[in-house]
């Protein structure tokens, strides 16, 4: 059964969640117990973020009629080295999975696999306009659809 998806809410979640990864983390005067809870507390935001905006981007392109699905958590090396939620799909007939980075506006698709860092280069990747950040430095899940739409067909 088909997971329904409330867009508007999902995003609206993901982007509050986002928004909080900008706000300032502890005073310099926080032990170092605490400037770890930051970071755990910073990542787990990330990946909570990326978690809804990849339900968003499915659901977008769900409705275009391509099929993918949401994947585990990976780490796009060309990006940094934290942990997303990415998507399955498949690129030119090959499986693929697409970590999805809140606020980037470059999008790489990788040879699926069970490694959550991708080490393999890009099968693709896809450069949004300029234009598709907002000032928050959100990047809309409807702008990421309609970019990987032509790749995923």
């Amino acid at each position: 059964m088909a997971k329904t998806v409330d867009l508007a809410r999902v995003e609206q979640d993901a982007r509050a969640r986002f928004t909080e990864l900008r706000t300032a983390a502890p005073d310099g005067q926080a032990e170092e117990h605490d400037a770890r809870y930051a970071d755990i507390l910073r990542r787990a935001r990330l990946i909570a973020a990326s978690d809804g905006l990849a339900d968003a981007v499915a659901a977008h392109l769900v409705g275009k009629g391509i099929e993918v699905r949401t994947d585990q958590v990976r780490v796009d090396p060309a990006e940094n080295d934290h942990q997303v939620i990415a998507l399955a799909c498949t690129v030119g007939g090959a499986p693929a999975v697409l970590p999805l980075h809140p606020g980037a506006t470059t999008l790489r698709l990788y040879p699926a696999g069970t490694d959550i860092v991708l080490a393999q280069p890009p099968l693709v990747t896809v450069d949004l306009p300029a234009d598709a950040r907002a000032g928050d430095h959100w990047v809309g899940a409807a702008a990421i659809a309609d970019a990987l739409e032509p790749h995923l067909r």
